[in-house]
């Protein structure tokens, strides 16, 4: 696939929006209400649906299981009933994020006065949905809050109630389907991450999500840097034309090739 832009078009108006790293306080893209602007959200698809992450680590949006699917997360649009899944270190941090190069997989690194943290977010690709989260502690340790809050519907029905069930947490939704959460203690902890140590998350819907979530992330890592290697990329500007390319791919509805408007 060839892929070029001319000298003047909107890849310069993005380029702030596309840069791969920022640094920045805890939240300080937020507004009183609570919102962030749109640019200071990330990408994430597997190609049926897709995820919005902000620097803070909350996922303000995901339609499951399609993209033309109600809300399960709706922050974006509603910060106080939207639902919303977030992981972020207590007090005041600074924030680096960036896409892993050649995909739609998104790491930030939190640094804390006491030690630093990195938050690996992705939609698994594959048969079996979910959306996974990988916490690791790079140095020292860091105090982490993890709220998971799904709101389905847009929110019509207000928060679920979990229980716990061999070990995961799951809730019955209006609809008949079931939320499987992994790795959560409950809809809102703390926990103290030290060097070297990884949490692994996952939601899903029905049934749970991969037992293995290094081999989920390698096999999502894989499956993006693959379809990289097919593009003809033009000598300026390489890097933003790819991440254009990756963000319409992920817009592609895999099962009839659409482009979701």
């Amino acid at each position: 696939m060839w892929i070029g832009g001319p000298e003047r078009s909107i890849f310069g108006v993005l380029r702030a929006t596309l840069t791969s790293t920022t640094s920045r306080d805890l939240g300080a893209a937020r507004d009183a209400a609570g919102y962030a602007p749109i640019s200071d959200y990330a990408f994430l698809s597997d190609c049926r649906s897709s995820a919005l992450v902000s620097t803070d680590g909350s996922i303000d949006w995901l339609c499951w299981p399609r993209f033309d699917s109600p809300a399960i997360f709706g922050a974006l649009l509603d910060a106080q009933r939207g639902g919303t899944w977030r992981i972020r270190p207590v007090g005041d941090v600074a924030v680096e994020r960036r896409y892993l190069p050649q995909t739609n997989v998104v790491e930030t690194t939190f640094t804390a006065a006491t030690g630093v943290v990195r938050l690996t977010d992705w939609l698994h690709v594959g048969a079996r949905q979910a959306m996974c989260r990988r916490l690791e502690g790079v140095s020292g340790t860091v105090e982490v809050e993890i709220v998971c809050d799904p709101r389905p519907g847009y929110g019509e029905h207000g928060p679920v109630t979990w229980e716990r069930r061999l070990g995961w947490l799951v809730c019955e939704l209006p609809d008949g389907d079931t939320i499987v959460a992994d790795g959560l203690q409950g809809s809102c902890e703390r926990r103290t991450v030290a060097a070297g140590e990884v949490h692994g998350f996952s939601l899903t819907l029905n049934r749970p999500g991969p037992s293995d979530l290094t081999n989920s992330l390698d096999r999502t890592v894989a499956h993006w840097r693959e379809w990289c290697a097919g593009l003809h990329l033009p000598a300026a500007r390489a890097a933003i034309v790819e991440r254009s390319a990756l963000t319409l791919k992920g817009l592609q509805y895999q099962p009839s090739g659409a482009i979701i408007a």
